[in-house]
């Protein structure tokens, strides 16, 4: 009686099984998740199967729920324990943001079956390069100097270049890194408003056009109102090059013409290292002056700076109140390193990447250590002179990933000066030779009523065991 109610089970199927559960075992994954990607970044998969019937399997047709994913699969009969796959491809350069796909496997053989497999992506555009897309400068006084750079890093695993930048406002002229721009490097495009010839509201849109690794526009907007009323000299406060410790003054001329109960009420600033002495100069029925003299403390920071003092007025309208002035300059330390930041670009793991890098300084100074938390790096010394060093910088990464570090440069400046540079790159797994195994041989199909019990066959149909 044991016996007869098995064999029931074998021609029926166990509870809650059926064909497409069965079909569907045969394959070792049936969903992937790509994460996010790179518009135009090649992205594919292959779902892998095994036919683990003792017929042959035969696939009549693969269909997929979304435009943005292609699938393909090989046509004609797979034997028994023979491995195939149904290959995915998103188109990432039509298509970005959320894509998820459902991919529909329809089997004609050993019978007609389906199975569904499932794939999703977060297509990033070319804009997400940028660290800003759009820049108010507010208001802005005639004659100043009115720039921004639109920084971005390459996230790409090919070089990225740009072809041409226009603007759609001859008031705003673009200006961008000619080149090719490697894996993890940054680039900019740099716009300058000419605030001597215009005035009033000036927008514009600046388009970005790459032409490699493929064909694509960024977008970039700019805004700002230039008050013809107000007026600057220079129209940029820059203190060049200064050592660090050592301080400076500019002096900076300010008008306004047309408005005699005009008055600057404070001059204000977030710089810790900065400071203003401001003068009327002069008052009249047309004309009002003054003298702002910008000071740079001796706390300043090593590195190139790029300021703004906000110059508040009595205006009695809050949009034209304040005035932003531009203060640039660049704070020579004592150890100067390049190029800093580094960039190690695109690295197999694996392989050994090396890196120079000059340390210099004004005197004559000893290394006395190289520190760093990264793994897998190391650094050696070689003594050009007394007040320059070549540091070669070797890295082998062991698994794939974003490399991103610093280190710390230990000198007798100063009594033990820490010099930091930081690095960063991309690691990527290095593409091993395909090699196709050879087809081990199928088992054999159990026969007796209490082994095929143990994994019960769809419709009387036989799903060979699993190999030990």
């Amino acid at each position: 009686m044991h016996a007869v109610v098995l064999s029931w089970m074998m021609l029926l199927g166990a509870p809650g099984n059926t064909n497409e559960n069965w079909a569907a075992a045969m394959f070792e994954t049936t969903s992937h998740n790509f994460d996010t990607v790179m518009k135009g970044s090649k992205t594919e998969f292959e779902f892998v199967f095994t036919n683990k019937y003792n017929e042959d399997v035969e696939i009549a047709s693969v269909t997929s729920s979304s435009q943005s994913t292609t699938p393909s699969f090989t046509r004609g009969p797979i034997k028994t324990w023979q491995k195939d796959t149904v290959k995915i491809a998103v188109d990432t350069k039509r298509f970005e943001g959320q894509k998820d796909a459902t991919i529909t496997i329809r089997f004609s053989k050993p019978f007609p079956m389906d199975v569904q497999l499932h794939s999703s992506v977060l297509i990033r555009s070319a804009a997400a390069m940028f660290d800003d897309t759009s820049h108010h400068f507010g208001t802005v006084m005639k004659g100043s100097k009115t720039e921004f750079e639109f920084v971005f890093t390459n996230e790409y695993n090919e070089d990225v270049e740009i072809a041409s930048v226009t603007s759609s406002c001859q008031c705003t002229m673009p200006s961008f890194t000619r080149g090719p721009i490697k894996t993890s490097d940054k680039g900019s495009v740099k716009i300058a408003v000419d605030t001597k010839r215009f005035e009033g509201n000036k927008d514009a849109t600046i388009t970005v056009r790459f032409s490699k690794p493929f064909p694509m526009e960024v977008q970039l907007h700019s805004y700002v109102v230039i008050r013809s009323d107000v007026a600057v000299n220079p129209g940029v406060v820059f203190f060049g090059t200064i050592s660090q410790g050592k301080t400076s003054e500019i002096p900076v001329r300010v008008n306004c013409v047309g408005r005699p109960n005009w008055k600057i009420q404070d001059v204000q600033s977030t710089c810790g290292f900065l400071s203003v002495k401001l003068k009327e100069t002069g008052r009249n029925y047309n004309q009002v002056s003054y003298q702002m003299t910008v000071i740079l403390k001796e706390n300043a920071p090593t590195g190139r700076f790029s300021e703004f003092l906000e110059l508040v007025s009595n205006d009695p309208d809050p949009k034209n109140q304040r005035f932003p002035v531009q203060v640039e300059g660049v704070i020579r330390q004592p150890l100067m390193v390049n190029p800093s930041p580094l960039s190690f670009g695109l690295v197999e793991v694996g392989k050994t990447v090396q890196k120079v890098v000059v340390v210099e300084g004004e005197e004559a100074f000893k290394i006395l250590d190289i520190r760093s938390e990264t793994p897998c790096i190391s650094a050696s010394i070689r003594k050009v002179k007394e007040s320059r060093y070549l540091v070669t910088m070797q890295y082998t990464p062991k698994e794939a990933g974003k490399l991103q570090g610093s280190l710390e440069i230990i000198t007798n400046v100063d009594g033990e000066m820490q010099t930091p540079l930081d690095f960063a790159g991309r690691i990527v797994k290095r593409e091993a030779p395909k090699v196709t195994a050879p087809l081990s041989e199928p088992e054999k199909v159990p026969t007796s009523v209490t082994d095929s019990v143990k994994t019960p066959p769809p419709a009387g149909r036989i799903l060979l065991p699993p190999k030990p």
